[in-house]
């Protein structure tokens, strides 16, 4: 089985000689513009259960998408066995030209190339860091043997611990190229580990602990860390209580702030919801939405060194950064090319945030490198402000679709709740159930944290948000889960 270490899978120079021998001549391919977008890549997972490894391999994966235009018609073909990729860009050339051919309507036109920044400069500077940092070739060589280790290093604290240990070490190697007879000519690859915990306690299985991250540098990884605050969370949670609905003072940790931000950018960050006004940022633009403390923006050149950078989109675009919510006001969304051009925008408008290749979201454009900005409070510092109220490691079965436009959501919290009282964490909770607009609820903002944690998100093998601590201020609870 290959390991991650043995790309590049396609690589530029492949989908470049293709458009080379398409455009030799002039209309040998039937269409007046072709793009050829390839990502591809190796996942390599280590499972562990019942606090043992218990399951290892690798997957790879591959999609060669081919946009050919014809008059103001586009078509795509999908390819994703390119054992040989002449032969099969040949035929997806092919059947997105014939696509192309058919009627229908006007469609937006292909991307032009992102001028480049001047050598030097500070743009130029930014995204050559951003690259270097993106990818770790020991990450990349890491295979099954370096996974286990990780898994194992993690078992020892959550055995010592009285619980049971399950969970994932998963390190990913992907790539994307892009060419196009525009000139887009593109290409980058990143790496990134993962680690997720879940300890369980032996004698209450309810009594649970969770710990994750997701990194660049698999060297970043401190499992051992990691599992003893997944322990230490599950051995607390044993005997909890049940507290009555009603409003609570909440310090979130960046797991439950990064599900909250995920679900926003899902219903209001693209330009899916400006167009059909279900976002909650439509025509607000510098509107106060919440509290100055609140500023969520998404970066794929992010210096942050926690930060996941992806430098380009599906569609060669070099990622800006766009800020969405500035210090509680309304910004403006992630675009894709079609994106703009649907807002009424040129299609240079689109600020690299098309979305999945194989078209799998059917949303447009996506928010994939999302933020919130840092505060200038210590995690101690937001618990002291509270006199009574819950302490929340994550949150679990959220719906955030509710009301977009007031970004009404309900879930659930799920390991970690916990009773704060005079700033001090107490007795374990019994899980409760919310149903809270969340922009009013970022309008009662208690504090920030200054560090901050990269959640990994469940839809990419390398995705994650950045997020800090949270005290919101009369959190609403509906209801609590029953332990009988």
């Amino acid at each position: 089985m290959s390991q991650p270490g043995a790309l590049p899978l396609l690589g530029p120079g492949v989908l470049l000689e293709a458009l080379t021998r398409l455009a030799r001549e002039p209309g040998a391919h039937g269409a007046d513009e072709l793009e050829l977008s390839f990502e591809g890549g190796v996942l390599g997972t280590s499972r562990l259960a019942r606090s043992q490894l218990t399951q290892t391999g690798d997957v790879v994966e591959r999609m060669l998408r081919v946009r050919a235009r014809v008059g103001d018609r586009v078509g795509a073909a999908h390819v994703a066995s390119l054992d040989d990729a002449p032969a099969a860009i040949a035929r997806a050339v092919e059947a997105a030209r014939a696509l192309a051919s058919l009627p229908g309507p006007a469609a937006p036109p292909l991307p032009e190339p992102t001028p480049p920044d001047p050598a030097g400069s500070p743009g130029a500077t930014r995204l050559a860091t951003a690259m270097a940092r993106s990818f770790r070739g020991e990450t990349a060589e890491l295979g099954a043997a370096g996974r286990a280790d990780l898994a194992l290093r993690a078992l020892a604290p959550v055995r010592a611990a009285g619980c049971n240990a399950a969970g994932v070490v998963a390190v990913a190697v992907r790539e994307q190229a892009v060419a196009s007879t525009r000139g887009i000519k593109s290409y980058h690859r990143v790496t990134s580990a993962k680690l997720d915990v879940i300890a369980t306690r032996d004698d209450d299985d309810r009594a649970t602990g969770r710990a994750s991250t997701v990194v660049h540098d698999a060297s970043r990884l401190d499992a051992a860390v990691q599992a003893e605050h997944a322990a230490e969370t599950a051995r607390r949670s044993a005997d909890a209580i049940v507290l009555p609905p009603g409003e609570y003072d909440v310090v979130l940790e960046p797991p439950a702030v990064a599900e909250l931000m995920e679900w926003l950018a899902l219903a209001s960050f693209g330009s899916q919801g400006f167009r059909d006004g279900s976002s909650c940022l439509c025509g607000r633009a510098g509107e106060q939405l919440c509290d100055p403390a609140i500023t969520i923006y998404d970066d794929g050149l992010d210096p942050d060194p926690d930060a996941l950078v992806t430098p380009t989109d599906p569609e060669g675009v070099r990622k800006q950064r766009v800020v969405l919510i500035d210090a509680g006001r309304a910004g403006t969304p992630v675009l894709d090319t079609a994106g703009a051009v649907s807002l009424g925008h040129p299609a240079s408008a689109a600020t690299g945030h098309a979305g999945a290749l194989d078209d799998s979201w059917a949303l447009g454009s996506v928010a994939q490198n999302l933020a919130m900005a840092a505060g200038e409070d210590s995690f101690d510092a937001l618990l002291g402000r509270v006199d009574r109220g819950l302490y929340i490691k994550r949150f679990h079965y959220v719906n955030g679709l509710l009301d977009t436009r007031r970004a009404l959501m309900t879930g659930m919290t799920r390991s970690g709740c916990f009773l704060i009282e005079q700033g001090r964490v107490g007795a374990p909770v019994q899980n409760l159930r919310w149903t809270q607009g969340i922009l009013a609820a970022l309008g009662r903002v208690g504090g920030v944290t200054r560090q901050r944690r990269t959640v990994p998100v469940w839809w990419s093998a390398g995705g994650g948000i950045l997020a800090p601590a949270l005290l919101l201020r009369r959190f609403r609870f509906t209801g609590a889960s029953s332990r009988d």
